[in-house]
């Protein structure tokens, strides 16, 4: 490998490079992903116009000798050393490399990393599954106490202290939290690979393997049987001699005020999740529909950067339109799905630029059939035609106006006015200025993270550095031999480069994987907190019904019907579930509030969360309760009044 020529296809031609080593693949999660690293001293060939301060594209990475790096302080070492005309235009930021993976989320960098407030939320999530779980062990074990009320008693009678009797059940509780322990353990074991393929990320067990992490298992296991066993050992352990003998001890007995508050506590957290569930759902698909301000459909993105492409550019793209599946095709410096926008300092023509009057902007290289290509409508003025000379066209939307300090509400005003900005060609400056031809309406050309930015489009210059993408809208219809087409038509011009082709409107909702991902993963564990809340729900259920059934036997011999004995649990067991709701419904509200405040554009949060995750909830909670305790319910009175 060491030696081997490699080809890099560039704007100003073809480069050969050569292999001088291989690097090991990171290990561990990191946001320096690459396949190629090519060294600086290259670039500035390949890109000489990075040497300049119109091209702020670099991240810097420091290692310090411990002393600690602020953004005042390198501002300070950088004031002195930028150009006059951009004093007070240029601000740094510092951040540690440890934070990049988690909590950054920047322009341009190697890898999106994962989010903090999503790993905390899962988090959160996993710890309320584990309580669930916990609610569950006490309230199945203390209302089965009568079962084992006769042990106490015998124990007790024979001597045995209840330091030792909640010792015996403290033991219990910790061999149910080891076995459960081994079996989770193994599920995430087989599980693997499924969770990798899901959430697309790589994932080792290798942590299982320190002494930290099987320390913090240990630790867990001992909190977790103290948390689920302590209050069952002191209920059980509490039985007088002779209560335990009649089996009327106090706790015993169905009603409890602690279990009914678990209950309520267990329902609580089953409607955060599935509100918080549906809730995110809804800001999903919201998301993937609204109006960006241009038609996303049947657009292919196309990426022409290299050379060869740009020679051909004309040929090809009359090639192109001959096709019946071809509405129209553009010129682009960019496509906004890419975000990768050219950020120039834009001044207006004929006024004095003292120092820090250029205004840094984004921008977007366009030919004229940009508008019609994306479906793109003007607020004033007219479009773009192709580049014909040397005055360049420039078209700006509501923001990029008011940077400038001008009213978009008084068109007549912006378009009088002229822009220029200044680019380099390699080492040497290259100034476009022209006529403000017209004011965009607002479209969405980053994602709906962030609100609408200023940015000006102006007219690209054929063969230039700013013909990266071709944008060709397929008529309807048409999409799958359309983009066949497309690849015969590439080949043709491009026999040895691959064709860079997407669909534009898949790629716009990838932007928000993320948030899908999430959205997946809710669904999963809200069905999980909602099995953990039924299970629960299902043995309260019948030992309800277990201990009331010389109760039904006596109603139904003075006349009751089964649905008023049903009637009688429902209206039971639903002041915990409405409780539940009282409860979790608040939560929820607040958690999505938060999270969609993290969205420049958001739904408007309404009650079809919170009504259909109450809905489902409580039907659910209906079905169980009447599946375990139907029998008694309908159960002959003779048999009910024998029963003991």
């Amino acid at each position: 490998v060491l030696g081997r020529e490699l080809i890099m296809r560039n704007t100003d031609g073809p480069m050969s490079l050569s292999v001088s080593a291989v690097i090991a693949d990171p290990q561990g999660p990191s946001h320096l992903r690459w396949e190629v690293l090519v060294s600086m001293a290259t670039v500035d060939i390949l890109m000489p116009w990075w040497n300049n301060w119109h091209y702020p594209k670099a991240y810097t990475y420091v290692r310090t000798t411990g002393t600690v790096l602020t953004p005042e302080g390198v501002q300070s070492l950088m004031d002195p050393r930028t150009p006059e005309y951009l004093a007070g235009s240029r601000t740094y930021n510092v951040q540690a490399l440890t934070d990049v993976h988690v909590y950054s989320d920047l322009e341009d960098e190697f890898k999106a990393g994962a989010s903090h407030v999503y790993l905390q939320v899962l988090q959160w999530v996993a710890l309320f599954l584990v309580l669930m779980a916990c609610v569950n062990y006490v309230n199945l074990t203390t209302s089965r106490s009568l079962k084992r009320a006769m042990e106490v008693g015998l124990r007790k009678v024979v001597g045995a202290w209840r330091s030792q009797l909640i010792h015996q059940f403290l033991v219990e509780s910790f061999l149910m939290v080891f076995l459960s322990t081994l079996l989770a353990l193994s599920v995430t074991v087989l599980a693997l690979p499924v969770m990798q393929r899901f959430l697309g990320v790589p994932f080792t067990l290798d942590f299982l393997t320190t002494t930290e992490y099987l320390i913090w298992i240990g630790l867990g296991m001992v909190g977790l049987t103290l948390l689920a066993g302590f209050y069952p050992a002191l209920i059980l352990s509490g039985f007088h001699p002779l209560q335990a003998f009649r089996a009327m001890g106090k706790h015993a007995t169905n009603r409890s005020p602690m279990r009914s508050g678990l209950v309520v506590f267990q329902f609580a957290l089953a409607i955060l999740l599935l509100t918080g569930t549906v809730g995110t759902i809804q800001q999903i698909n919201y998301l993937k529909t609204k109006d960006l301000g241009y038609s996303r459909e049947a657009l292919v993105s196309v990426e022409i950067s290299d050379d060869y492409s740009q020679g051909h550019l004309e040929s090809m793209k009359a090639m192109l339109n001959a096709l019946p599946e071809v509405a129209s095709i553009s010129v682009n410096s960019s496509v906004p799905t890419e975000d990768q926008f050219w950020t120039w300092e834009f001044y207006p023509v004929g006024e004095a630029q003292a120092a820090g009057t250029a205004t840094s902007l984004k921008s977007l290289g366009v030919d004229g059939q940009f508008l019609d290509t994306y479906s793109m409508e003007l607020a004033y003025g007219e479009g773009l035609d192709d580049f014909s000379g040397t005055e360049h066209g420039f078209l700006l939307n509501a923001e990029a106006a008011r940077r400038f300090g001008w009213d978009p509400d008084n068109p007549e005003e912006i378009l009088s006015r002229q822009l220029g900005f200044t680019w380099y060609n390699g080492a040497d400056p290259v100034t476009w200025e022209g006529p403000v031809q017209g004011l965009l309406k607002d479209f969405h050309f980053e994602s709906l993270y962030e609100s609408i930015d200023p940015l000006i489009l102006y007219q690209v210059q054929p063969g230039s550095h700013f013909c990266d993408y071709l944008t060709v809208k397929l008529n309807p219809g048409t999409l799958g031999q359309g983009m066949a087409a497309l690849e015969t038509a590439w080949n043709e011009f491009h026999p040895t480069l691959p064709l860079d082709a997407y669909f534009m409107d898949d790629a716009l909702e990838s932007q928000y994987q993320k948030e899908e991902r999430l959205g997946q993963t809710f669904i999963f564990f809200a069905c999980i907190s909602l099995m953990l809340c039924l299970l629960g729900l299902v043995g309260l259920a019948a030992y309800t019904a277990l201990q009331r059934t010389k109760e039904f036997g006596i109603r139904k011999v003075m006349g009751a019907r089964v649905p008023q004995i049903l009637q009688l649990l429902y209206k039971e067991f639903s002041r915990y579930i409405l409780l539940g709701f009282i409860v979790g419904w608040p939560l929820a509200a607040l958690w999505l509030w938060q999270w969609l405040s993290s969205f420049a554009y958001q739904m408007s949060l309404g009650p079809i969360p919170f009504a259909v995750a109450g809905g489902f909830t409580l039907l659910m909670a209906i079905l169980v309760i009447t599946s375990q305790t139907w029998r008694s319910a309908t159960r002959n009175p003779v048999e009910s009044l024998r029963y003991e």
